[in-house]
């Protein structure tokens, strides 16, 4: 684990970062708030989430579509649905960190899609809170993906414009 990764993790621990409640108070505002969020932090954040991203399976391009469809398998032992559920938990919530800090400073969202360096990443995810599970696409167009009809409502004002071209 590279240093800076170590210190940001450190960071992340002791901060208030890790409560689920923040997240979902950053989310519903569409914004992060606080000193923790400048630049550079932000840019570590990232990191960080990439480097946990790359760890959940290493080496493989296994997404959380994926992960659900062998869970559901009758052959699965219940001890791997639960960590292949797990995982897809996991995975999610660090997503949704990555949307909305690519919110707050712009730097990893590029046309729309976050950048970064999982693969996970590469085919965006939802517009509205960056999930890509549960994913349905736009029936109109095909090519937005959302996580629920919700968010699809959601974001229609804004799709609008480019769907169908």
């Amino acid at each position: 684990e590279p240093d800076d990764i170590k210190r940001t993790r450190q960071m992340v621990i002791l901060s208030v970062l890790a409560d689920d409640e923040e997240l979902d108070r950053n989310l519903a505002i569409g914004a992060l708030r606080g000193y923790r969020y400048q630049s550079e932090a932000l840019q570590l954040l990232c990191k960080l989430i990439d480097y946990n991203l790359e760890i959940l399976a290493p080496g493989t391009i296994v997404t959380s579509a994926d992960d659900v469809e062998r869970a559901n398998k009758q052959d699965t032992p219940a001890w791997e649905k639960t960590a292949l559920l797990a995982r897809v938990i996991y995975r999610e919530n660090l997503i949704m960190w990555r949307h909305v800090i690519g919110k707050k400073d712009g730097f990893s969202h590029v046309n729309g899609k976050l950048d970064g360096d999982h693969l996970c990443l590469a085919d965006g995810g939802c517009p509205v809170c960056g999930r890509t599970y549960p994913c349905s696409r736009c029936s109109r167009c095909k090519q937005v993906r959302y996580c629920s009809r919700g968010h699809q409502m959601l974001d229609w004002k804004n799709h609008k414009s480019n769907c169908g071209k």
